[in-house]
């Protein structure tokens, strides 16, 4: 498995995070007005068809809204707070974000993502984790490595905190792609994904608070543990 390209950056999408910027820089909260499609591209330099193609982002984003008639144009949609929130993942994975900010990010999700996936993991999300973590013992070091990825993706999906989910995969995929290609995984990590899936399959909050302090110096681009970190409350 290679390492993914980051995603390529369209004109539209150029301008619908231009527009977006520009709604978090003025504040701007629904119905405040944005102007014409013709200002919006004499004032950003792209064409008529692409400030259409943006606008069609946006508003399948729930972003703006165009009204038509005198005193149309294009209006604010949704509240700054989602605005900022939506843009921040945009960035995101259109950019090229320190790796160790999103290892640092991803390590503070991790339990929090783990402990609800606990909640509702069902047989036939435990019996995927398990096929992932049998392909890991019989693959090769860098698959093995690579499977890793695959299984954290794995219980996100179980994890039923839309927004906390989101969240998570964005970091993970950006750490994913700023991380180095690994020769191997590291030692004791098998055992570690395999205690830290166990404990999520039986639903035991103790056993996946300790499983995950375990896991996480060995997690595959995670960083290590400070000694003085203190426990998962």
């Amino acid at each position: 498995m290679s390492r993914r390209e980051p995603p390529r950056i369209y004109a539209a999408e150029q301008l619908a995070l231009r527009l977006e910027q520009q709604i978090v820089e003025r504040a701007l909260g629904p119905g405040d007005r944005l102007g014409t499609k013709a200002e919006i591209a004499a004032r950003f330099g792209y064409s008529g068809g692409t400030v259409n193609e943006a606008l069609i982002l946006l508003e399948t984003r729930g972003m703006l809204e165009a009204r038509p008639g005198p005193g149309g144009g294009i209006f604010a949609a949704s509240p700054l707070a989602r605005v900022r929130l939506d843009r921040l993942l945009r960035e995101l994975h259109a950019g090229s974000p320190d790796p160790a900010e999103c290892r640092a990010v991803r390590a503070a999700l991790e339990p929090s993502l783990c402990l609800d996936a606990a909640r509702l993991c069902a047989e036939a999300d435990a019996a995927d984790l398990r096929e992932i973590l049998a392909a890991m013992a019989g693959a090769d070091p860098p698959a093995a490595a690579n499977l890793i990825w695959a299984l954290h993706r794995r219980i996100a999906q179980i994890c039923a905190n839309t927004l906390l989910g989101t969240l998570y995969l964005t970091v993970l995929d950006c750490a994913e792609e700023g991380a180095e290609p690994a020769a191997s995984a590291p030692p004791g990590a098998l055992a570690a994904h395999d205690e830290l899936v166990e404990a999520l399959v039986a639903g035991d909050r103790p056993r996946l608070r300790r499983a995950l302090e375990g896991h996480a110096p060995l997690c595959l681009q995670c960083p290590e543990l400070d000694s003085n970190q203190r426990p998962i409350p």
